[in-house]
């Protein structure tokens, strides 16, 4: 039975963002915010993809911590009183999921697969 291959790493991008956007709710984002993410995790998942991982296995766990970057970025925003999320905000938000223990295959934190090592 030949291997199946994992999806293009831009549509996994996709299915990373609508669940990032689940976790914003109405908090919108800025144009760098976007960057921040799109460079960070691009360059993440694609360095992951090639190393034979199984994306139909960890699709739920990742787009769990999709939603987890939602939600910490919009509170890290709301109590800075902005109404957007900002490069600065995407930063923050990227690091602290990073060093989510829930993030990780194997310990230490910031060391699982589809995070990048240094939040972005």
């Amino acid at each position: 039975m030949p291997k199946r291959k994992n999806p293009p790493v831009e549509s996994l991008i996709v299915d990373a963002a609508i669940a990032a956007g689940r976790g914003l709710g109405a908090m919108g984002v800025s144009q760098g915010a976007v960057d921040v993410w799109a460079k960070g995790y691009k360059a993440s998942f694609s360095r992951v993809l090639g190393t034979t991982p199984n994306w139909k296995k960890d699709r739920p766990k990742v787009l769990a911590q999709g939603v987890r970057l939602g939600r910490l970025a919009r509170k890290l925003a709301k109590a800075e009183g902005q109404k957007e999320i900002s490069r600065k905000i995407a930063k923050k938000a990227s690091k602290a999921i990073a060093n989510d223990p829930r993030c990780n295959s194997i310990l230490p934190p910031g060391s699982g697969k589809y995070c990048p090592p240094s939040g972005v």
